[in-house]
């Protein structure tokens, strides 16, 4: 064995007594419905169409809909959820009446105090499976703790959902139902971790790849104030009831 042999596979021996867990968004868990009536009588009152014709449509949409509150815990589960989510937001420009309401009721659980939460508002739902698209990302970045690239992939996937749903129509008015994981500070957290979770993933492959020592620096001060950002977050007061479950490992990974 070479001496960059031995060197390297005392760096990776070292990282991995150095590496802590990552951690991840827990989900928010939907209630099973069906949709069949309530888009049938839409069908009918917007377009006066007989809805047996578009039986079949019916159907798929909900079965996407199955698949997205019910994802597999891989990449095929990401996309149940983009599709139904991409499905939701065309559903207003389809049908003018669920800008108001879908005529059917949706019930999700809180991601963090698992309370139910009853809503007929469709943006409910659409906030709901964008919480659930970046939840489901963390969950898989924390699955591959040896590949650094797609761990980190994962990461600012899980990022770019809790961000769009901060800055999304359908997050303001969510925010109306008092849930917990649907607080401006909560969905900042998660928002925060996530990002500092996939720098660190980057930190970690320089060291790898013995990158200049002012690089990984750089970047692992990025890492850092990333953390404080979400700690400071779970400082608010409704950040305060999903501190037990994040805080402390939190702290740990700024130390």
């Amino acid at each position: 064995m070479s001496l960059t042999d031995s060197s390297t596979e005392l760096s990776h021996g070292y990282m991995d007594q150095l590496r802590l867990p990552m951690l991840t968004i827990p989900s928010k868990q939907g209630v099973s419905i069906d949709l069949t009536s309530s888009l049938a009588e839409l069908i009918r009152t917007e377009f006066g169409e007989d809805p047996t014709n578009f039986r079949q449509e019916v159907r798929e949409f909900n079965h996407l809909r199955e698949s997205a509150v019910r994802p597999s815990r891989d990449n095929n589960g990401t996309s149940d959820i983009r599709r139904y989510y991409a499905q939701l937001c065309l559903l207003p420009t389809r049908f003018s009446a669920t800008r108001s309401n879908m005529q059917v009721t949706f019930i999700w659980s809180d991601a963090f105090t698992e309370k139910e939460s009853a809503n007929i508002l469709l943006f409910s739902e659409t906030s709901a499976i964008l919480f659930n698209l970046g939840a489901l990302h963390s969950r898989l970045g924390s699955d591959l703790p040896d590949e650094l690239r797609s761990a980190c992939t994962h990461f600012q996937c899980s990022a770019g959902a809790f961000y769009l749903l901060q800055t999304s129509l359908a997050f303001q008015i969510a925010t109306a139902n008092n849930q917990v994981d649907m607080s401006s500070e909560v969905v900042a957290f998660c928002k925060n971790l996530m990002l500092a979770q996939a720098q660190e993933c980057m930190v970690e492959k320089s060291l790898l790849e013995r990158k200049r020592p002012s690089l990984v620096s750089k970047v692992a001060w990025e890492v850092s104030a990333l953390y404080q950002k979400a700690i400071d977050l779970l400082d608010s007061q409704i950040g305060s009831q999903v501190a037990k479950k994040n805080k402390k490992l939190a702290e740990i990974l700024t130390n």
